[in-house]
């Protein structure tokens, strides 16, 4: 009897391919989910792996930035433009053991994104140093010199007092003066009144001013973050990261180094005396001096910027050294030490007193840059 139903049952196929469909539609699952999670991982590896290859490129880009600033005498700064669509941090920690003729640089790159640090490089970098005086009284780096009714001697030295230039000498007044020897590519204005003149076979050049030695001693005292006044104030080592205004009487105690990374203006009547027998200011851009500013001859300054230096009714001077700005000397002056800029005119009365012993600046040669480690994480 039971039989008598199950062998239709048995016999019909109807239906049947519902059960198998279901079986092979769960053993694709089994088989597709597994794949597309492989899939995503990899796709996620691959994307990882290109975000840290750019981003070890991009921190690499920020480190050979830094090394070519500081080959040029360039503050090290970090990319304006983001590179591989990364930000790129460059920072450059400084040091000079006391006596040691290298200054070393670490320098530190990072590269992220949306606030993430994909990857960090470091460079160690050394560079020599050497000390060497101004050989020169009056020199332009890359201009002409002009000279007005202006003195150039060396005290009771005779023919003492050298100047040069890198374009033409013009003696601009009748009682131009020059107790030296002078070379130049060509002359002008009045007949010549020096020891000689030689035209220049090579360019003179000057090298890269060791600032980082500036910089670590201005920093061994006093860093102000932010525009700043001075005014009737006494100021050791400074390191000014703004802009400097300075008013009165500013007082700074001998050997001391001033800083400014910005711009710097002394207003009418401001006064520098360097209580001892030398002194720095230094600036990575311009000075500007209203009336009457005086300073004392055993003050160097330092000056980066690439403007126009401007003095006008000076008293005593120290040394200037401004290879990359035009120096313009108006309405009277002393100036007890050498003047370097790319181009020098003085006007009405500017004396300048080349020293027995001219100033020394630091400076590094450039061409001995070596690198002492590299790792990137």
């Amino acid at each position: 009897m039971i039989l008598k139903f199950i062998k239709p049952l048995l016999k019909s196929r109807s239906g049947m391919i519902l059960p198998m469909a279901l079986v092979l539609m769960a053993a694709g699952a089994f088989m597709v989910v597994p794949g597309l999670f492989s899939v995503n991982t990899l796709l996620t590896t691959n994307r990882i792996a290109e975000e840290n290859s750019q981003a070890y490129y991009a921190a690499d880009a920020g480190v050979q930035l830094a090394l070519w600033q500081l080959k040029n005498g360039q503050t090290v700064t970090s990319p304006v433009d983001s590179i591989n669509g990364m930000t790129v941090t460059v920072t450059d920690s400084i040091s000079q053991p006391p006596g040691s003729t290298k200054v070393s640089h670490t320098i530190t790159s990072t590269a992220a994104k949306g606030g993430k640090v994909y990857r960090t490089i470091y460079m160690a970098v050394d560079a020599e140093v050497f000390k060497s005086p101004i050989e020169f009284a009056i020199a332009a780096t890359g201009g002409d010199i002009h000279l007005g009714k202006s003195w150039v001697s060396a005290g009771f030295q005779p023919c003492g007092a050298p100047i040069a230039a890198n374009g033409m000498i013009s003696y601009d007044h009748v009682q131009s003066w020059v107790f030296g020897y002078a070379q130049a590519e060509s002359w002008g204005g009045y007949p010549h009144r020096d020891c000689g003149e030689t035209t220049l076979s090579t360019p003179i050049t000057f090298a890269t001013i060791n600032k980082d030695m500036y910089i670590a001693a201005a920093d061994s005292g006093q860093i102000l973050v932010g525009d700043q006044t001075f005014q009737n104030t006494i100021k050791g080592n400074t390191h000014v990261k703004g802009n400097l205004t300075v008013k009165g009487t500013l007082w700074m105690i001998d050997g001391s180094t001033i800083w400014v990374d910005g711009n710097v203006e002394f207003f009418n009547n401001a006064v520098v005396i360097v209580m001892g027998t030398s002194g720095y200011f230094g600036t990575e851009n311009n000075i500007t001096f209203d009336n009457n500013f005086t300073s004392p001859a055993t003050l160097t300054w330092l000056i980066l910027g690439t403007g126009t230096f401007n003095a006008w009714n000076n008293g005593a001077w120290g040394s200037i050294y401004a290879p990359d700005a035009d120096i313009v000397f108006k309405n009277g002056g002393f100036v007890y030490g050498a003047v370097i800029g790319k181009s020098v005119t003085m006007h009405n009365d500017q004396w300048v007193f080349y020293p027995s012993n001219p100033i020394i600046i630091d400076f590094i040669n450039s061409s001995t840059f070596t690198t002492r480690g590299y790792s990137a994480q």
